[in-house]
């Protein structure tokens, strides 16, 4: 489960980000940041777009992953 939401103010977006990644990674599926501040999802060479990262939350519990 993610311990800060996502959306607070005063959250640590970097925090945020990397506790997600843990989260996915214990679903098999790699998240990552792009350059341009979206995310993408990859497993088995599949990619899923991801725009920000309540956007890479949803995605999580669609795949399994705990909700927050």
């Amino acid at each position: 489960m993610i311990a800060l939401p996502l959306e607070a103010p005063g959250a640590d977006p970097e925090k945020a980000y990397r506790t997600l990644q843990a989260q996915f990674a214990l679903r098999g599926t790699e998240l990552v940041k792009l350059a341009d501040g979206s995310f993408i999802a990859a497993r088995w060479g599949l990619v899923r777009p991801l725009a920000t990262l309540a956007e890479a939350e949803a995605f999580l519990v669609r795949i399994g992953g705990a909700p927050s």
